[in-house]
């Protein structure tokens, strides 16, 4: 399984480093698009990579946070959970988001410029939505700004 793993962080980096590129080359437009293109593999392992940053940086932010209000050897447990609790779950097979992602950005085409990170958020276990929800939302949300 470690091993599994480490092979899909480092197909992540290297993809990272692949999408970076592309994005300096020609503005960052429509990741949907990008999505689609990819295998599932690649797209397996992106997520996978999104929620090991996720949860790392969640859990780096909390520490972080609250080292900086606290003294620099107490830092209040119960306040880290509190923290910790607010982080995005993802407790479903990673096939599932990955469907939904790809479902999302063929149902709306219009959409695609969307991150993925923008998208994948939205299908976390907290939030559940569906595809059309996820559009809704988003729609709301780019009027706003």
């Amino acid at each position: 399984m470690l091993k599994k793993l480490v092979a899909i962080l480092a197909l992540c980096l290297s993809l990272c480093s692949y999408v970076t590129q592309t994005v300096s080359a020609a503005q960052i437009c429509c990741e949907g698009e990008e999505w689609l293109k990819w295998s599932a593999e690649t797209k397996t392992a992106y997520l996978a990579a999104l929620l090991f940053g996720t949860d790392r940086g969640f859990g780096d932010g909390c520490f972080e946070g609250l080292q900086a209000s606290s003294s620099p050897n107490e830092i209040d447990e119960r306040a880290l959970r509190a923290c910790l609790s607010k982080r995005p779950r993802f407790g479903k097979d990673i096939a599932v988001y990955v469907h939904r992602v790809t479902g999302f950005y063929q149902a709306y085409p219009k959409d695609r410029a969307l991150t993925v990170q923008q998208v994948f958020r939205e299908f976390s276990d907290d939030r559940d939505r569906t595809a059309k929800q996820v559009h809704q939302k988003l729609v709301v949300d780019r009027r706003l700004d």
